[in-house]
């Protein structure tokens, strides 16, 4: 089945926190997360999705947690773990509120057929000043002399 958009509600709720509430604008995964095309990711993996099934998982999230499975080296159950307890993974990935909820099950479908974008999709953020850190596999902003 065709994934399921990012959802974003305009309404807060009471008793959950909004991630834009408790993430800094200068940690390097907020900045990517603006970098990078998200919508035009989306219309690529798209047409790898049937129309029958459940509904996938907005294809945000899946990207997000390969990218982010990828430069921590993390297995999928150590990538799903680390993204229940860190709100900037969760941020990175699209979400509107904190969750402690293991509601994102990897799929296979997304690392067969977007490895080759995400790199390009990758190698252009870094070309903007974003890049993976080899020391720590962490994003990284690059300083720029201001002129």
């Amino acid at each position: 089945m065709k994934p399921k958009p990012t959802a974003q509600t305009p309404q807060k709720h009471l008793f959950q926190i909004e991630l834009i509430d408790i993430v800094s604008p200068r940690h390097e995964l907020v900045k990517l997360a603006k970098l990078i095309d998200w919508q035009r990711l989306e219309v690529e993996f798209k047409q790898h999705y049937g129309d029958k099934g459940a509904g996938a998982k907005p294809i945000r999230l899946l990207a997000g947690l390969e990218y982010l499975k990828q430069i921590h080296k993390l297995s999928d159950e150590n990538t799903v773990a680390m993204w229940c307890e860190n709100p900037y993974w969760q941020y990175f990935c699209g979400m509107q509120f904190f969750t402690h909820e293991e509601n994102t099950k990897k799929t296979e479908k997304l690392s067969q057929t977007g490895d080759e974008r995400h790199i390009a999709e990758n190698h252009r953020a870094t070309k903007q000043g974003v890049y993976p850190c080899p020391t720590t596999g962490r994003a990284a902003v690059k300083a720029r002399k201001s002129e």
